[in-house]
């Protein structure tokens, strides 16, 4: 065939032939009616010259290539799925926050940070829900705390939270808790 010698399966047989080494690639060929195949080429050294053994790989390279569109798609709708979860959880008409076994802020929505003052680094990792209860829902806490963790859940918890300005929130706590494998909140 007319310009095989600027190919590259041309090239790699030169290579086995003059370097004395086996070379294993694959390869996409084009053929004069356009259509485009792809092959697993193993060229080989033997006493005769090159043993070249090429296995036609162009259903599995079109699966993989379907298998990554499809992949792609499903990281799509998960990125979109995501973004809606997280929009339904930060803009909700109730405020959102999780704890730690510790009471420390894990998690808080936008909308209770807008009714605190607050912002997320301010609170996340740093402040404990008992700072910024009121003294007489610290008691409450303190007492109530342990037994939601043994217990799982908690409803109508009337609370005050003490906003970033000094004023007070009243709020109505209810909650689960969720815990881990080891059953450890």
């Amino acid at each position: 065939r007319p310009g095989i010698e600027s190919t590259l399966v041309f090239a790699s047989m030169k290579k086995v032939m003059e370097e004395r080494v086996d070379l294993h690639f694959e390869n996409e060929f084009i053929f004069p009616d356009g259509y485009k195949g792809w092959y697993d080429l193993s060229i080989q050294v033997v006493p005769e010259g090159i043993f070249i053994l090429s296995v036609d790989i162009t259903e599995r390279k079109h699966a993989v290539e379907q298998l990554n569109q499809l992949n792609y798609e499903l990281e799509q709708r998960v990125l979109d799925r995501t973004s809606e979860i997280s929009d339904l959880y930060n803009n909700a008409p109730c405020g959102y926050h999780s704890v730690d076994e510790n009471g420390m802020f894990v998690h808080i929505n936008n909308t209770e940070l807008n009714w605190l003052g607050y912002s997320c680094d301010e609170l996340i990792g740093k402040i404990h829900v008992f700072e910024i209860l009121a003294p007489e829902s610290q008691e409450d806490f303190k007492k109530g705390f342990p037994e939601f963790k043994k217990k799982g859940w908690i409803n109508d918890v009337e609370l005050d939270m003490i906003r970033k300005d000094g004023t007070i929130l009243p709020i109505l706590l209810s909650a689960t808790a969720v815990y881990n494998t080891d059953n450890k909140f």
